[in-house]
Order: structure tokens, then C-alpha cells, then sequence
């Protein structure tokens, strides 16, 4: 056989040859085309974007007096009164939205929110009547007495002691510096989703599980509670939701221990198991050690028959 036909037929030889054929088709087939825009690979994942929908209990208003102002002030003062367990966050909320309901949260009101353990009981019923303590009808001079001496207060800065700030001002302090909740906090104690909560702003850190994985969102307390108030309908529609995500749990636990397909969890070893454990295999050493001693010198040959 010829050796120029044997090197030809060699398969190193046939395979380099595939590899140029193949370069001069891409040569002649130009570029790379780009894969499609409507295709699967260039497809990317859209998250749905949650419009959290506004208040309807409350109608917009054109004039400077508020329509609940229209109510009797006992109706007020029921809504308002700490049966509805409305937080101070929700009554600094309310009291920004005209002057004469602004007027209403005097500086005893506030402190009876903020300092409930030092305030006396009597001091305290005012929050049950906060608006028929306040004059609603008609609102009077900004000059009053009570401005004056809100205006020539020296307003807190930082650093400075808490004995110069006023109620109200300590309110809007919790409120503002409120503790963070991570993700599973917030949809653990306020029963929100993974979409609901990241219409919040929200502050990231490490993971400090995983070296490598995504980070830890998390968010101010205040915001995830005004959320869930207004996606659940307020404070007692937040508890009627709970109390229904409770029942449905409870109906779901019943149904499966009734099919038998509740999951068995397994019995947690005491940590104090392995410790004894333990203690009883280094003194059952001990005891072998001992029992060894008692043998006395021993040379290597023993007679069974010895000392018969």
C-alpha cells in the first residue's frame, strides 16, 4: 500500500479535514445569525408588577374641612378609641390629613400613646374621647397658646436628649426609626407575599448563611404594618384575614390526619442522649482498664489447668 494513500486514509488525517470543511461553510454562510427575538432562548422571566389598589373608605376632598368631620363626635371618638387597636403610627397618619383633626391630638393624647405604663387611668380614657375633648367646629387663630408654645420649642436634632422633645415628636421618632424585618419576618407576622412586599423600598445585607448566595432584604417595620393594613382593610380586617388563614390551616391539618397523610415528623434526640452516651462508653474504658489491672504481671503463658 502507498504510504501518501495510507497517511490520507488515517483518521487524524480525516478528521482535521472535517474540520476545515466545516470552517470554510461558516466562511461562506457569513456571520452568525442572532437568534430571534419571539424565541425561547432570548426569552427572559417577567415578574408581575402588584398595584396595591388605594383607600376607598375614605373619599378625596376639595375643601379645608375633612367630610368625617360631618360625623357625630361620638362616632369619632368610637372609630378612634383603643378598642379599634389602632397603633400611633396610624393616629400620626390620620392626624396629617386637615388642621382640625390635627388639633384634635393634643399633647396628652400623645402622651397616653407613647408612655401608657406612667400615664394614670384617668389621663388615659382620653384616648376613648379624643374628639369630644377637641373643639372640631370651627378651628380658632393659629395664635392660640398652645402653638406658641409648640413653635418657640427648640426642635430635636442629633444627639441631643430625649427630655426636649415633645410626644408627638417621639411618635414620629418609632415611626421613622422603626426595627427592619427580613422577608420571611414580614410574610411570617404580617401575611404578606413576595409581591406585595417589594413595592416597599428596602435596604439589602449579606446572606450570612450562604457566602455566595442573594442577599437579605430588609424592611422598616412601619411600612410592612401600613401595608398590610391597607391590602387587609385595616386593623380589625387584618385580624378577621388571620383568623381565616388559621381556620383554613386547622380544616387542612383535620383533613389529612382524617386521610392519614399527615407527615410524621421525627422525635428530636435529646442533646443530653449523646452526652450520656458518652460518659458511658469512657466508663465502661475505665472499668476494662480496672478489670485488666487485676491480672496482675502477665508474661504471656497461661495454663487454664494451673492450680488444680
Amino acid at each position: 500500500m502507498d504510504p501518501s494513500q495510507a497517511i490520507a486514509d488515517s483518521p487524524c488525517r480525516k478528521r482535521r479535514r472535517s474540520k476545515e470543511d466545516s470552517s470554510d461553510m461558516v466562511g461562506l454562510a457569513g456571520p452568525p445569525v442572532a437568534a430571534e427575538a419571539g424565541s425561547p432562548s432570548m426569552k427572559k422571566r417577567k415578574t408581575k408588577a402588584v398595584v396595591i389598589s388605594p383607600w376607598q373608605d375614605i373619599p378625596e376632598w376639595k375643601t379645608d374641612k375633612c367630610p368625617l368631620l360631618e360625623m357625630p363626635v361620638e362616632i369619632l371618638d368610637k372609630i378612634f378609641s383603643e378598642e379599634s387597636r389602632l397603633r400611633p403610627q396610624d393616629h400620626l397618619a390620620f392626624s396629617g390629613t386637615c388642621r382640625a383633626i390635627r388639633k384634635a391630638y393634643t399633647e396628652p393624647v400623645w402622651k397616653a400613646m407613647v408612655s401608657p405604663y406612667t400615664t394614670s387611668y384617668s389621663d388615659r380614657t382620653i384616648l376613648d374621647r379624643i374628639f369630644s375633648t377637641a373643639l372640631l367646629s370651627e378651628a380658632p387663630s393659629e395664635g392660640t397658646a398652645e402653638d406658641a408654645a409648640s413653635q418657640t420649642q427648640q426642635s430635636p436634632k442629633k444627639g441631643k436628649s430625649k427630655a426636649v422633645m415633645t410626644h408627638k415628636e417621639l411618635v414620629i421618632q418609632m415611626v421613622n426609626y422603626s426595627q427592619t424585618l427580613s422577608t420571611t419576618e414580614a410574610k411570617t407576622k404580617y401575611k404578606l407575599t413576595d409581591p406585595q412586599l417589594l413595592t416597599l423600598p428596602f435596604g439589602t445585607r449579606r446572606n450570612p448563611y450562604k457566602r455566595n448566595g442573594p442577599p437579605i432584604r430588609s424592611f422598616k417595620e412601619s411600612r410592612v404594618y401600613a401595608l398590610a393594613m391597607r391590602v387587609h382593610g385595616g386593623p380589625l380586617g387584618h385580624t378577621a384575614h388571620l383568623k381565616k388563614l388559621a381556620e383554613r390551616a386547622a380544616k387542612t391539618h383535620a383533613t389529612k390526619a382524617k386521610n392519614g397523610t399527615l407527615p410524621v415528623k421525627k422525635p428530636r434526640q435529646d442533646p443530653r442522649m449523646g452526652l450520656a452516651m458518652m460518659a458511658l462508653f469512657f466508663s465502661a474504658m475505665c472499668e476494662g482498664e480496672d478489670a485488666y489491672d487485676d491480672f496482675g504481671d502477665y508474661d504471656g503463658d497461661y495454663d487454664p489447668y494451673d492450680g488444680i
